[in-house]
């Protein structure tokens, strides 16, 4: 958290600014790419990790999802490659991930309010989605109790796949498809 959070608070920023003035459709493209990537080198390498990371990582990644995630909203696992290959449990991998999802919201959402993109009726759709993950995290809570962290590090190198091979589908038209 320490390492991730000064480049997130200042990704976050420089993504709602930069949502205001840039088209964004390839950079979801090169965020699949990259999901697929890390999930196929996980599963390539038997688990060990697709790549080495080091705690000063978190620093430039914590910048680059905040301000990915400033332009295009939820970046969702793009980070959960980073904790996994740097080794957390899966409770550390989802006390940090929420901790850091909650600052970068919360920065995001003062900057679009400063930058005047954030409407209304928009705000009230965000409260309303997140009112309505409650349950899911408290179900995702029980199923954390009774898995191990192996089931919980396929669990989640799957749905960085699935993630990816999704955000490539819905921009298949740039592909003429």
């Amino acid at each position: 958290i320490a390492w991730e959070m000064p480049g997130a608070l200042v990704g976050a920023c420089c993504g709602a600014f930069a949502l205001s003035r840039l088209e964004t459709q390839w950079l979801s493209v090169a965020i699949a790419l990259f999901l697929v990537g890390s999930a196929i080198g996980y599963v390539a390498r038997g688990g060990a990790g697709s790549f080495r990371v080091q705690p000063w990582y978190f620093l430039p990644s914590g910048f680059v999802y905040a301000l990915l995630s400033g332009l295009i909203g939820g970046m969702g696992p793009v980070l959960a490659p980073f904790y996994l290959n740097y080794g957390l449990t899966k409770e550390e991998l989802l006390a940090t991930q929420a901790t850091n999802r909650a600052a970068v919201h919360l920065i995001k959402l003062l900057a679009y309010a400063f930058l005047g993109i954030l409407t209304l009726p928009t705000l009230g759709l965000g409260v309303l989605v997140g009112v309505a993950a409650f349950p899911g995290n408290l179900l995702g809570q029980l199923l954390l109790l009774r898995i191990s962290d192996l089931q919980f590090r396929r669990l989640v190198t799957g749905f960085v796949a699935v993630s990816g091979v999704l955000m490539l589908w819905n921009q298949r038209q740039l592909f003429g498809l």
